[in-house]
């Protein structure tokens, strides 16, 4: 919330959330990243943040993680190779490559890659990833269970006749 506003005044706003906690039926607009009245999503954001510090932030592109390195418990780095699409190699020769973070390593790899990494690193159900060839790491059955997908999808019609919003 900005300086200088209020919470009340979003209450004609029919994205607040708290209209839904009400009941209150009504239109919702699609959630969208602007910037100044431009499309400003996380792409936008790390390479704001990569040209301020490129001694910071490296971007990888066509680069797949294999797995995230573990030492004593810890997350220390990742291991990456090639992607392979239909067939061909468009990331490199496929040999994996050690890059090892200075503080912390973040997945972000949304509700199904997130899980996979932590699988193809040790972490999980044990008897699952033995069944894989994996080693477990740490015993963490609920890794990977109960995955869901949540779609949505944007509706637009024509009215025959004009339609008041409110």
């Amino acid at each position: 919330h900005r300086q200088g506003t209020s919470w009340e005044s979003t209450a004609i706003d029919p994205n607040d959330r708290r209209w839904w906690n009400r009941g209150i039926a009504g239109i919702r607009i699609a959630p969208l990243g602007t910037r100044r009245h431009v499309r400003h999503s996380a792409r936008e954001r790390l390479l704001e943040v990569q040209a301020r510090h490129p001694d910071r932030l490296a971007l990888r592109l066509h680069s797949k993680v294999r797995r995230v390195i573990i030492q004593d418990g810890r997350a220390i780095g990742v291991e990456i190779g090639g992607v392979e699409i239909a067939g061909v190699e468009i990331g490199g020769d496929g040999a994996p490559e050690i890059i090892l973070a200075r503080r912390e390593v973040i997945l972000a790899g949304g509700a199904f890659a997130t899980p996979q990494l932590l699988m193809l690193s040790g972490i999980g159900d044990p008897a699952h990833l033995a069944s894989h060839g994996i080693d477990a790491l740490h015993d963490l059955p609920g890794v990977g269970t109960n995955l869901q997908d949540r779609y949505e999808v944007g509706v637009v019609n024509r009215m025959q006749q004009p339609w008041g919003a409110m």
